[in-house]
C-alpha cells in the first residue's frame, strides 16, 4: 500500500464517521514516517489494508465503515485496498498506555 492510498482511506473515514480520534494499527502504521516502504518492490507494497480504530468507538458506525470500505466492499474492488475497523472491545485487549 502506498501512503497516498492510506491517506485516501483516512479521508473517507473522517468524512463519514467524523471521529474525535483515529488510531492506525498494523504494518501500514509505518507508512506515514517511511512512505518508501509502500513503493513497488518494498515490504509494504503488497499490503492491501489499513487498520483504523475510531474514537469514540461506535459499533454501528464501525459496521457502516466496514461495509463501505472493508475487504468485501465495492471500494476494495475498485481501489485495490481496504480498511478494517475494530469493534468497541478491541481497545480493552490492549495494554494500559497503548495510545
Amino acid at each position: 500500500m502506498q501512503l497516498q492510498s492510506l491517506s485516501h482511506l483516512l479521508s473517507v473515514i473522517q468524512a463519514v464517521a467524523r471521529p474525535q480520534k483515529i488510531y492506525l494499527f498494523g504494518s501500514a502504521c509505518l507508512l506515514p514516517e517511511h512512505p518508501e516502504l509502500g513503493e513497488p518492490g518494498q515490504p509494504l507494497a503488497l499490503t492491501q489494508d489499513g487498520d483504523f480504530l475510531i474514537e469514540p468507538v461506535d459499533d454501528s458506525m464501525a459496521g457502516v465503515l466496514q461495509q463501505a470500505l472493508g475487504s468485501e466492499a465495492i471500494f476494495m474492488q475498485h481501489s485495490g485496498y481496504y480498511t478494517d475497523i475494530p469493534r468497541r472491545t478491541m481497545p480493552e485487549t490492549l495494554p494500559a498506555g497503548w495510545e
